[in-house]
């Protein structure tokens, strides 16, 4: 079902609009890929400084967002942000290291990523959680700003 979901997005960004991936040059393609490299970059410093207010713009604040987490749905941004302020609060540490990134550009203004992170984190009460996650996405450009508008993580 979640793969019918992500396909179904990414089939109407395409169908929507004006300059599908088959259009776009080559320099476009590089453009949009070094955006979601960076947004995605800044979202893994972001959480190793542990600071909820830069690593939540990683996220869209539209109705229109949707993200799981390993069996949890969160139903906003708002609680997204919730969840990262409680997350760090109660950590003294926190790693968050990008693996392979695969990034398709589908029109100027969404794009798909897949690849996995390798995340740590140190909590106060001397526990550690230490995760290889897996991550899958789709992104739009709005206010010349790219976002994560739906997207997936599971981890083990």
């Amino acid at each position: 079902m979640k793969r019918i979901l992500i396909l179904s997005v990414i089939v109407i960004f395409s169908t929507c609009t004006s300059k599908t991936t088959s259009d776009l040059a080559n320099q476009e393609k590089l453009t949009i890929t070094n955006g979601i490299m960076d947004l995605t970059t800044n979202w893994a410093n972001a959480n190793n400084s542990m600071d909820a207010d830069k690593a939540i713009e990683f996220w869209d604040s539209s109705e229109d967002l949707m993200y799981a987490e390993n069996g949890e749905f969160f139903p906003n941004r708002d609680s997204i942000y919730s969840f990262l302020k409680r997350f760090y609060q109660s950590t003294t540490s926190m790693e968050v290291k990008w693996g392979k990134r695969v990034v398709i550009p589908l029109s100027r203004n969404a794009a798909s990523m897949s690849g996995y992170f390798h995340a740590k984190a140190l909590f106060k009460s001397g526990d550690k959680f230490e995760v290889n996650s897996m991550f899958t996405g789709v992104f739009i450009k709005k206010n010349n700003k790219w976002a994560l508008i739906q997207g997936h993580e599971s981890y083990k």
